[in-house]
């Protein structure tokens, strides 16, 4: 069956789901699945949210000014004279909204603006957020599952999202993983404070496949789990690509990512 010119996707339980992820096991001794976050695990962003809160406690520091208003420029958008951290961070979320300043910039801009603040700030100010917005209620049923199978089965479960790595970590910790089972945006770090720039690929549609493959090199990616186009490169390197809550556009593009299925997590 098809909807217009678009191939159908089954649509399968998370029981389901296992038995695929079982049957693709190979001979290899290293296996991960990478599960995306914010609209696949949960039903909120919380990237945009932890900058937000960083904005809304006035707390963009100096030592990310110049890389802050260095994109500003770069993309013309207007700076009021001497503008500073705080407005060059302000201006640059509005224009990401506006459409005028790149996804993928903007979601690393969203974790390298902490510079200045050392990980355990950021680390505070992640578990704040995660609580203010409810994540551990809004968690999809299927993960627990998911992950409990993967623990018994020696398949190493990843988080890997473009939201800043902070929050990511202490999601992960929500799900019963390790801090080091998030992969995310991450900002170099020296003498444990945080620098304005990212280290490594951005994780970022492509970028999501390539920090998963920096991090865990040789390892075969036997399940992936996403919901945007942007999780498509890291679908389709996937033995198991599974849509979950799929925007529109990952529909359209099933075609492209073979033997993509759609799970219901709320099962």
């Amino acid at each position: 069956m098809r909807e217009g010119d678009r191939p159908a996707v089954p649509l399968l339980s998370p029981d389901a789901v296992i038995e695929r992820l079982e049957r693709a096991i190979g001979p290899e001794p290293e296996r991960l699945v990478a599960f995306d976050a914010d609209g696949t695990i949960w039903d909120v962003d919380v990237g945009v949210t932890i900058f937000e809160a960083l904005l809304d406690r006035g707390d963009v520091r100096s030592e990310a000014a110049e890389a802050l208003v260095k994109d500003a420029r770069r993309f013309n958008i207007p700076l009021p004279p001497g503008a500073g951290a705080m407005e060059a961070a302000r201006a640059l979320h509005q224009a990401f909204f506006d459409g005028r300043y790149p996804d993928d910039l903007a979601y690393a801009m969203n974790a390298w603006a902490f510079a200045g603040h050392t990980e355990a700030e950021a680390d505070a100010i992640a578990l704040e957020v995660l609580e203010k917005l409810r994540v551990a209620e809004r968690i999809r049923p299927a993960f627990s599952r998911l992950i409990e199978w993967a623990s018994k089965t020696g398949v190493d479960a990843y988080v890997v999202s473009a939201s800043p790595v902070w929050i990511i970590r202490a999601g992960a910790g929500l799900l019963g993983l390790s801090a080091d089972r998030g992969i995310a945006m991450a900002p170099a770090v020296r003498d444990g404070v945080i620098e304005p720039r990212i280290e490594g690929p951005i994780c970022y549609g492509d970028g999501k496949l390539a920090k998963i493959r920096s991090t865990r090199p040789g390892a075969v990616l036997l399940g992936a789990f996403g919901d945007s186009v942007w999780d498509a490169a890291m679908l389709r390197a996937a033995r198991v690509p599974v849509a979950v809550a799929p925007s529109e556009k990952l529909l359209e593009m099933a075609g492209s990512i073979p033997n993509l299925v759609v799970m219901d997590a709320f099962l």
